[in-house]
């Protein structure tokens, strides 16, 4: 099935197009399931390794300064795009293509910084508990706290900084509780 992960990308891109399916409605969100669907072909064919891993010249430094910059190109073009294109036309390149290229050099270049290596694996640690209750936060809870900093980079950060607090809280209550080992009984109840 070599080919099954490009034809199911293909299909998420063509499909929508055929059938007219809005980029965004209240019941349909096609950009998202494109980029679903885009991590887990990434992931099967290890696009993300194979890119790191790949030289460019055979001389370490040099290879790094190369890519840094060809990447960085690619992000820029991919930045100006963003800003550029209609998401109703092009939320592939939008929510996909760009973010894919963002991760890969991030990847290559930012999380071996010391520091900043350190924040994204505490962001790690708790990202799941971030990715749940971050739309509840942000669109239910506290959307004009959110949303009264009028500026994209401060209400992202504060809304990062809100659901990493809550997180950190959901996870001392499942410690004080014993949630994991609960769980752990239960498994083995009915298994």
């Amino acid at each position: 099935m070599r080919w099954g992960g490009y034809t199911l990308l293909l299909l998420a891109v063509i499909i929508s197009r055929i059938f007219q399916i809005p980029w965004i409605s209240d019941s349909v969100c096609m950009p998202y399931i494109f980029v679903y669907i885009l991590g887990m072909v990434a992931a099967e064919y290890k696009w993300i390794d194979r890119i790191i891993n790949y030289k460019v010249i055979k001389n370490n430094l040099g290879n790094k300064v190369i890519k840094f910059i060809l990447e960085m190109i690619i992000i820029i073009i991919g930045i100006k795009l963003y800003f550029r294109v209609p998401s109703e036309t092009f939320w592939e390149i939008k929510y996909g293509i760009i973010p894919f290229f963002v991760v890969i050099w991030c990847i290559e270049f930012i999380i071996n910084i010391p520091l900043l290596s350190n924040i994204l694996k505490l962001l790690g640690k708790y990202s799941m508990n971030i990715f749940l209750i971050h739309t509840f936060i942000r669109a239910i809870y506290l959307s004009d706290f959110i949303y009264s900093f009028h500026h994209f980079i401060l209400i992202t950060g504060v809304l990062l900084l809100v659901s990493l607090g809550i997180s950190v809280l959901i996870e001392k209550i499942k410690e004080i509780i014993k949630y994991n080992f609960l769980i752990e009984k239960v498994i083995k109840k009915i298994t």
